[in-house]
């Protein structure tokens, strides 16, 4: 049995998004299938008065960029450690768009959407959403990422899974969205999938040798630079930070930690958290990693047009730890895993696991 794999793999630079397309691929691979995620290259149809905003952006980035060569300079060589990690993972040669997406029926036959943001309404389309196929379809941790969809929009997604053979969502609130006959599920994100000793296999060796805070920011608030280094003062501890995490040069990356770090692969990126004291983020999945590696930890709320805090939170009551959020100050507690309840998320792990497998008609 082949199974072929839609997320947001293809050229994807995001730390998380490659490392949840890793877990998903490798835990289906373990079951003894075939396994591959497929390369698919969306084109977006824009306005020509978006397309003028989508330039202007990248010049304004370039010009950054081209003010802060040396920090440029090891970005570039950051995609070429992301590129080659992301090439490690089972993919198509063939790169398909909407087109031509049917002809990868020849290849495979289970398809899997998810997970990540692919039903966001800013990127749903016939690919995600499986509409090129009528072979066995179903959705693994997909999230809606958005906060509300309008009539259109719940249609779309509504019409397009009535043929699934099994549908998971990643989020409660992306529950919301489907229709309760289909009977959707909730799951746990790909890489809980894959067990913590997993992990430190594919994890990069310790890069820092003393204590560290490390801060990993996706939408960086600056009002809350006093907060960290107060936390490290007091802790005595140094502040790492990943910079260049949205691909481009933003001052206040620069303005606060003790070392920036830009080139960096995603095994780096796994062993920064592991190997920190406690860690400072945005991100989902710097969230799941703390979790995993039972690392100390705090989120912040994310600086976006668009809420990205839903999943953020949803995440935390799924873990029991929805006081790591910090709103004006840190409240200064220490997550003790030893007895926090983890019967929750294990059966949610079976049950994730149970979900996969029983979709795909894998049996033990």
């Amino acid at each position: 049995m082949k199974v072929g794999i839609i997320s947001h793999y293809y050229k994807s630079e995001n730390f998380g998004g490659l490392l949840q397309a890793f877990a998903l691929q490798k835990y289906i691979e373990s079951n003894g299938l075939s396994c591959k995620q497929i390369c698919y290259k969306k084109q977006f149809s824009l306005t020509v008065r978006s397309k003028i905003k989508e330039l202007l952006k990248k010049v304004v980035r370039f010009l950054l960029n081209l003010f802060h060569l040396k920090s440029f300079v090891s970005y570039s060589f950051k995609k070429k450690k992301i590129k080659k990690f992301r090439d490690c993972i089972p993919h198509t040669k063939r790169v398909f768009k909407i087109k031509n997406l049917f002809k990868a029926n020849n290849d495979f036959d289970v398809f899997v959407t998810g997970s990540d943001q692919v039903w966001s309404p800013s990127v749903i389309d016939d690919a995600y959403l499986l509409n090129f196929t009528k072979k066995i379809r179903i959705s693994y941790a997909a999230s809606v990422a958005a906060s509300s969809l309008n009539h259109k929009e719940l249609l779309y997604l509504s019409d397009s899974l009535q043929e699934y053979k099994a549908i998971s969502v990643r989020e409660r609130t992306s529950i919301d969205f489907i229709p309760a006959n289909l009977k959707p599920k909730l799951v746990l994100d790909p890489v809980f999938l894959l067990r913590d000793k997993e992990w430190c296999s594919v994890a990069s060796n310790r890069m820092v040798k003393s204590n560290y805070l490390l801060c990993y920011f996706l939408g960086f608030d600056p009002k809350n630079i006093n907060l960290i280094k107060m936390f490290a003062k007091e802790n005595k501890l140094k502040i790492v930070n990943i910079c260049y995490s949205e691909g481009f040069y933003k001052k206040v990356d620069f303005s606060f930690a003790d070392l920036n770090l830009i080139n960096l692969s995603p095994n780096d990126f796994l062993s920064l958290i592991k190997n920190s004291d406690i860690v400072f983020t945005d991100s989902f999945h710097a969230i799941a990693f703390s979790y995993i590696f039972k690392k100390q930890f705090y989120v912040f709320n994310r600086k976006s047009k668009t809420d990205m805090s839903s999943r953020i939170k949803d995440l935390l009551v799924t873990l029991n730890l929805e006081n790591r959020f910090v709103d004006k100050s840190i409240e200064r507690c220490q997550i003790n895993y030893k007895n926090l309840s983890v019967e929750k998320i294990e059966k949610m792990r079976f049950d994730s696991m149970r979900f996969l497998n029983e979709g795909i008609g894998y049996v033990r």
